[in-house]
């Protein structure tokens, strides 16, 4: 069940970060598409972290002190859902049950 809860809760988060992203983007100008003029190796930011923490904290109630720990919670999240869902594959690969665990041999005392 964590396994998953945190494919769909990755999925989730892909498709928040896209909207954070879409959504506190600086314009350049008039009729200026940022995807076009962005240079990964420039210095300056091209979104506001301001306004993605008050998109955040409108959404879910939860606001970040900076990017790092914003950045650092998107990516535990999904890489926690894969692995427990790996765990739940590979548990019912070798037929690992819970119920399996509990001795067949105890019965009431009559």
């Amino acid at each position: 069940m964590m396994g998953v809860a945190g494919v769909l809760g990755a999925a989730l988060l892909c498709a928040i970060h896209g909207a954070t992203v879409e959504n506190t983007l600086f314009e350049d100008g008039d009729g200026a598409n940022t995807f076009r003029a962005f240079n990964p190796t420039q210095a300056e930011e091209t979104y506001s972290m301001v306004t993605a923490n008050r998109f955040w904290s409108q959404i879910f109630g939860v606001a970040f002190s900076n990017k790092r720990w914003l950045h650092f919670f998107m990516l535990f999240v999904p890489v926690t859902g894969l692995w427990m869902s790996a765990l739940g594959v590979v548990g019912l690969a070798l037929n690992l049950r819970a119920y399996d665990f509990v001795s067949q041999e105890i019965r009431a005392i009559n």
